[in-house]
């Protein structure tokens, strides 16, 4: 049983990660790991810390029951865009947005 919730957090923290559009390299500068250990935390190899989690739902404005139940639930479209526009480091607000205008032009 342990197993199974392993992997399932496993999925669910890339399916979140995918949805959040940050790459392994991105999501490992932000949690300041290495990009091997955002693999291995999306494996179920090793498992994430509280920490982390954490500050993950504190920047992208998620609740824990995310990483847990389904990832469907994310924030809204509105939420995410002041988010991005409230994040304090300027080189991330920027990849991110250029990221959007990207998508959109």
């Amino acid at each position: 049983m342990r197993a199974k919730a392993n992997k399932k957090f496993a999925e669910n923290f890339k399916t979140i990660r995918e949805k959040l559009f940050l790459s392994c390299p991105e999501m490992g500068v932000f949690l300041n790991v290495t990009t091997q250990q955002i693999y291995k935390y999306e494996s179920g190899e090793t498992r994430i810390s509280m920490n982390h989690i954490h500050k993950i739902c504190q920047e992208f404005g998620l609740t824990y029951d995310v990483f847990f139940d389904s990832p469907q639930l994310v924030p809204t479209e509105a939420d995410l865009c002041a988010k991005i526009l409230s994040l304090s480091d300027y080189v991330h607000r920027k990849r991110i947005l250029k990221s959007i205008h990207a998508l959109v032009e």
